[in-house]
């Protein structure tokens, strides 16, 4: 009770802070609309335009929903050179989205998995148009044809789908009208490293029932970041091309059918892992000698690391107007095949060598009743079921460290998979109690049902491939827990809303499959306890939007990754942790023609009790690289990937010109204090600043722009993902993307 008293404490207080904030961008947008493009904020004169979001899976005004969300337009993020939503942290300082393994992996306020390997999920989803995806590879977050994308901070249980225990990320994509004229898109990019970057999009009514639209795009960076100096090859570029259909047809007057589908390949070897810094890697064989040094965004490998994806899905949604109420039925099916190749000892020697050959499919079934119509209650109930499989089928290991095990020549190989069966109840109520108080409450109770098989195997070249007797065996285990959410807002004037909240996250479980070893524990699942405190306003005349918002999460049983030795993932728990802190957003037009964004994040995120966590020591004497894992106390050590401070500043220019055409001139500043990437905190990423600008010339009649942009300009060195692996290969990291230098022209029609 002392404890929770002074979290509520620290939260009143702390709610009474300003200063820096992050953009939510204007923008005018109605639910799935396919004319919901952001408007401009210079060419506003009167103040900031209302921004529409559906973080409560309902069209309602952001400054009115008392949950903290980040929202940025389609034209907002082409504005700030954000393509991709890998990039969506330098515009939202708590969150750091990365990619490894070929998926992405998301932390927000100091909570989040950096587990890349199959058979897990995110403390931080990421949705798409309303769809749960449980791995999320990169090109699926190339932001072309969105409507917009919401950041939702804390746990989003009581109304989405899936747990979201962290928050989530959501990416709106255009819904096309019935009986709208065509309507075009297009934009070719030239970007530096030899880089093509198009996409295109068509939008149409087929009569006054039905609508399509039908979208894709094409990237090919064909010059890499650095060289493997073992082979002589590239390293560091990427490949990837996606397409996206959807349908709308009104079925009655009251009966809609939406139905979306996507497919893509890509082909990357971006932030494959090399060594980290300087610190030094040895040799497999126990050379006397370490490897050499070599530039950071160079690599020593025999032979390419690459990942190779194929994904692709679709859905089916459809809404039946009853009068009192809507409701909703959403069908989707996911199916996603990585194979991912590796140098796990780095080096130019043949010594352990891997193919992951991994798989996901998904089918999932959300049905929801959402509330229609004024009165003082509005509300949302909803059914959820998952069936999810994932595994590797196989991963092969290969090389002369193998040779004990297996026999000289002989891989070492897993098979390996996990099935979830996941069924969900929840519900969602908002009750005015008066003209100004509202109170909102939310219940969701989750039975997670997983089984887990797998065996180890000898493959002998082109010939056959032998189960190791005792190693193959099932495992099941079962995971419930009831959620919650509460919060009271209160309307103190027109544009100035005070909201306070406490609520429940959840994430599930599971074994490790890289081994899976029957009757090893599974991980257990993580809870968040969330208590959040702040305010919305719009000041100045409408000409300054200013929010804070101040959090306390008590953390029970968090997941953390580890790898013991190259190519075996290990997924435990500490015991306690917390993570509090300040969010700050905000937007002020400083001129009819000059708006300047602002945002700050401060984390104060640690373990509270962690009794075994895995420590490595660097080793100064051959093999070198690192120990062996070794049980360590982690009690007070700072959570992975969670910057005590980050923050970003923003600003644009508008000048409209004497032919009716204008110039945009857009600059970002982000902000990323130290941090740790292991629970031992021995390496540290370095604080270090992105700047990232752009030039926009709008000819007459707004059918053409051509832009000039940089990001990266001060081409600032800096990770997106580190790891500490016991044995000679020691520490990896991959690298950020260096600068960049390009020219787009952009069309619509």
């Amino acid at each position: 009770m002392v404890a929770r008293n002074s979290a509520l404490g620290f939260l009143i207080g702390a709610a009474c802070i300003s200063g820096p904030a992050i953009l939510e961008p204007a923008y005018a947008a109605e639910q799935g609309g396919a004319s919901s493009q952001p408007e401009i904020a210079g060419e506003n004169p009167a103040g900031l335009d209302e921004i529409v979001v559906t973080a409560q899976r309902r069209a309602e005004n952001l400054q009115k929903v008392p949950i903290s969300i980040s929202a940025f337009g389609a034209d907002t993020l082409n504005q700030n050179n954000i393509s991709s939503g890998l990039d969506l942290g330098k515009v939202v300082p708590s969150l750091k989205i990365n990619t490894d393994s070929s998926t992405v992996t998301t932390f927000l306020r100091g909570v989040g998995s950096s587990v890349a390997a199959v058979g897990n999920e995110a403390s931080v989803p990421v949705y798409i148009d309303g769809v749960y995806f449980s791995r999320v590879q990169p090109v699926l977050l190339r932001l072309n044809n969105i409507t917009r994308v919401e950041v939702l901070k804390g746990p989003q249980g009581t109304l989405f789908g899936r747990n979201a225990s962290g928050g989530l990320v959501h990416v709106i994509t255009r819904d096309p009208q019935p009986g709208q004229k065509l309507e075009l898109n297009g934009r070719f990019a030239y970007e530096s490293y030899e880089t093509v970057d198009a996409s295109a999009s068509m939008a149409t009514g087929l009569g006054e029932s039905v609508a399509i639209d039908i979208s894709g795009l094409y990237r090919d960076q064909s010059d890499g970041w650095g060289t493997n100096f073992a082979t002589g090859g590239d390293w560091s570029k990427e490949k990837q091309w996606l397409a996206r259909g959807k349908l709308v047809a009104n079925l009655t007057s009251t009966t809609t059918l939406k139905l979306e589908a996507d497919y893509s390949r890509g082909r990357t070897d971006i932030a494959s892992p090399s060594h980290y810094f300087d610190h030094r890697q040895g040799y497999a064989d126990g050379s006397i000698m370490p490897l050499p040094l070599i530039g950071l965004r160079d690599a020593q490998s025999d032979g390419p690391s690459f990942q190779i994806d194929r994904v692709y899905g679709g859905s089916a949604t459809i809404e039946q107007d009853l009068g009192f109420a809507t409701l909703i039925d959403t069908l989707a099916i996911r199916k996603n095949r990585q194979e991912y190749y590796l140098d796990l000892d780095a080096s130019p020697l043949p010594a352990n060598n891997v193919l992951l050959d991994g798989y996901g499919n998904d089918t999932i079934n959300e049905l929801r009743l959402v509330s229609n119509g004024g009165g003082k209650l509005s509300w949302t109930a909803g059914l959820f079921y998952m069936h999810q499989v994932q595994g590797y089928d196989p991963a092969v290991f290969s090389g002369f460290v193998y040779g004990p095990l297996v026999g000289a020549g002989n891989g070492y190989g897993i098979r390996a998979k996990q099935t979830i069966k996941s069924y969900a109840g929840y519900a969602q109520g908002a009750y005015e109690l008066t003209d100004s108080l509202k109170l909102t409450l939310g219940l969701r109770y989750t039975v997670d049902k997983v089984r887990a098989e797998g065996d180890q195997r000898v493959f002998v070249p082109s010939v056959t491939e032998i189960v190791i007797p005792g190693s193959a065996g099932v495992d099941r285990t079962q995971f419930e827990k009831l959620t919650w959410r509460s919060a009271l807002d209160y309307e103190v004037a027109p544009n100035i809303l005070l909201f306070a909240s406490a609520s429940r996250g959840f994430k599930g479980g599971g074994y490790a499959l890289l081994p899976f070893t029957a009757g090893s524990q599974p991980a257990r699942p993580e809870v968040l306890d969330a208590y959040e405190a702040g305010f919305k306003s719009e000041l100045l005349d409408r000409r300054l939007r200013l929010n804070v918002a101040a959090f306390w999460y008590d953390i029970k049983d968090p997941q953390v990754f580890t790898t013991p030795s190259p190519g075996v993932t290990v997924v435990t728990n500490a015991e306690k942790a917390r993570s509090r802190g300040i969010d700050i957003d905000g937007e002020a037009f400083l001129s009819d023609r000059l708006s300047v964004t602002f945002s700050a994040s401060h984390l104060d995120s640690k373990y509270l009790k962690y009794v075994a966590a895995p420590f490595y020591y660097p080793n100064p004497n051959p093999p070198f690289g690192n120990s062996a894992v070794v049980a360590g106390l982690a009690n007070g050590n700072r959570l992975t990937r969670a910057p005590e401070f980050s923050g970003n500043l923003g600003l644009a220019y508008n000048l409209p010109l004497s032919n009716d055409g204008s110039i945009r001139i857009t600059t970002n500043v982000s902000w990323t204090d130290k941090f740790y990437w292991d629970p031992d905190n021995r390496n540290v990423q370095p604080n270090y600043a992105l700047v990232d600008a752009q030039i926009a010339y709008t000819f007459p009649g707004e059918m053409a722009t051509l832009s000039v942009f940089g990001r990266n300009l001060t081409d600032k060195f800096y990770y997106t993902n580190a790891y500490e692996l016991g044995g000679p290969t020691g520490d990896w990291g991959g690298a950020g993307a260096p600068r960049v230098i390009g020219a787009a022209l952009a069309l619509k029609y």
